[in-house]
């Protein structure tokens, strides 16, 4: 039997190949889907049937959107020639001081009695002003003075510009330029603060420390400062650029010194290839807020200050953390983080960040202390925490809610501390797709890499490693550079070799860096 298998086995193959093709062929279409696993419902996880946020989640978990290839190209507003600017109004109001607000002149939005909108104009490369009747009008305050992206006449110049406030208490965006009045220091947090390093290794548990800042109005630059340096680099390089800062403290300091330090911004940002500012990292996480209007004042105010002196065109950013969302259904952990830190409340941080004053925003992913203790807490895995995260960010709408907003990530989880290696192999790939692959997917337009050097409390912590020496999660990374959707900070006073050096490896495999500024 054996002999006479071998003899035909040059035809008995073609012959069961043949018999089971028209099996299948014959077999209903029914018959076939009986043979395969059926899709998870992932959304059926997440969220209760027939609610509107299970709907929402069954329309964006697409298998299409599996090829994470298939992404859209550069973003119209990342460009290195800029969008035309949106056109910014002030509110030039003369009534008395309101004593509860630091001395600021405070007005209803819908009530500004001289709302003047300076809209930009192609032909002159300024931006032209005109009042509520719409005559021309210079813009209000100092603005003619320290920014030349505004045509300025002999047109009348009203008073000191507002901040406009809503009648719910929250700031709108009529509100473009600050005051100038100075501003008090909260009092020290009752809520709990903590440490942003990243999770998946022994983290570092540094205490949150707030820099305060001496005002320094003559000098709108820092000696020494490679900022400039690694700016030129970058644009040489192709890579748009952010500069990465932290406002609050300089804020709490008062007008003078936020004016200084706008005023120094605004000639870093002069440069070609420069995309804008970020003014906060994981707002209201580490930092002396006490209560969700002292943050809006903080955002509004920054924003205005920032926006009259910065060049057309430029763009503002603030990275945000909402640790609820990591929760899905899981109410006792939605109550939790609710309890623990009140500031970041998603319905707190949507006032944040959806009011106009800022151009983008990066939700940072909370996997790290001091939010992890909480997961556990909840039996909620690594993977179901981000799957959570993104699809309830990406039904929530953002884009639609405030058009032209740029919703990114910051991702803290893919770095590693000097004296412990980086992930390898399969882990590292699984870590990528989960942090890089997995928010793109579900709608995020970039992700920021925390973080190209950086000292943590006596370690540095790193993508790839020292000497510029490539690792496992490096090269999945580059293997996504022609996504275009990674960026990495970079502080130029922490360097491996050189500021060039350094950049030249970053742009293998981003299209965007951060570079932080003093």
């Amino acid at each position: 039997m054996s002999q006479w298998i071998r003899r035909r086995q040059g035809w008995l193959i073609p012959i069961v190949v043949a018999v089971l093709a028209l099996t299948v062929g014959m077999a209903s279409g029914g018959a076939i889907a009986s043979t395969q696993a059926a899709p998870t419902d992932y959304c059926a996880d997440l969220y209760p049937a027939a609610s509107t946020e299970y709907e929402r989640c069954r329309f964006w978990d697409d298998p299409s959107l599996e090829g994470v290839t298939s992404i859209a190209g550069e973003t119209p507003a990342y460009n290195a020639s800029y969008a035309t600017p949106q056109p910014v109004t002030f509110c030039a109001a003369e009534t008395p001081p309101d004593k509860k607000t630091t001395g600021k002149t405070v007005i209803s939005a819908t009530s500004c009695s001289h709302p003047i909108v300076c809209s930009w104009s192609t032909s002159t490369g300024k931006y032209h002003c005109k009042d509520d009747s719409g005559l021309p009008v210079n813009p209000p305050g100092r603005i003619c003075a320290e920014n030349p992206n505004y045509a300025c006449g002999d047109a009348r110049t009203p008073g000191n510009p507002t901040v406009a406030i809503a009648p719910n208490g929250q700031p709108t965006p009529i509100a473009q330029a600050y005051s100038g009045q100075e501003v008090q220091a909260p009092q020290q947090p009752t809520a709990p603060t903590g440490s942003a390093a990243p999770s998946g290794i022994d983290q570092p548990t540094p205490s949150a420390t707030v820099a305060t800042p001496t005002p320094s109005a003559s000098s709108s630059s820092v000696p020494n400062d490679p900022t400039k340096e690694a700016i030129q680099q970058a644009q040489a390089l192709g890579l748009r650029v952010w500069l990465e800062t932290d406002l609050v403290a300089t804020w709490e300091a008062g007008a003078n010194q936020l004016k200084a330090t706008a005023a120094r911004l605004a000639q870093q940002t002069n440069q070609p290839g420069v995309v804008g500012v970020k003014i906060a990292a994981e707002l209201g996480l580490r930092s002396r807020f006490t209560d969700p209007a002292e943050v809006r004042r903080f955002v509004t105010e920054a924003s205005a200050v920032l926006r009259a002196v910065l060049p057309a065109g430029r763009q503002i950013a603030v990275d945000v953390v909402i640790p609820e969302l990591g929760c899905g259904q899981h109410a006792q952990c939605v109550n939790t983080m609710h309890t623990n830190y009140p500031l970041l409340k998603l319905a707190e941080v949507e006032q944040y960040v959806l009011n106009g004053a800022v151009d983008a925003v990066n939700v940072a992913t909370p996997l790290f202390n001091p939010f992890l203790d909480i997961y556990k807490q909840s039996g909620l895995s690594t993977d179901r925490i981000l799957q959570q995260q993104w699809m309830a960010l990406r039904i929530r709408n953002w884009d639609s809610r405030v058009p032209g907003l740029y919703i990114g990530a910051r991702e803290l989880g893919l770095a590693h501390p000097d004296g412990k290696p980086a992930l390898t192999g399969a882990d590292a790939m699984n870590a990528v797709k989960a942090r890089l692959d997995g928010p793109l997917r579900l709608g995020v337009q970039h992700v920021v890499l925390w973080t190209w050097k950086q000292q943590w409390d006596g370690v540095a912590w790193r993508l790839n490693d020292a000497g510029l020496r490539s690792n496992s999660v490096w090269d999945a990374l580059r293997d996504r550079k022609a996504l275009r959707r990674t960026s990495i900070v970079f502080n130029p006073r922490e360097i491996e070799r050189s500021v060039g050096e350094d950049l030249r490896e970053i742009a293998n495999i981003a299209s965007t860096v951060y570079i932080t500024t003093q």
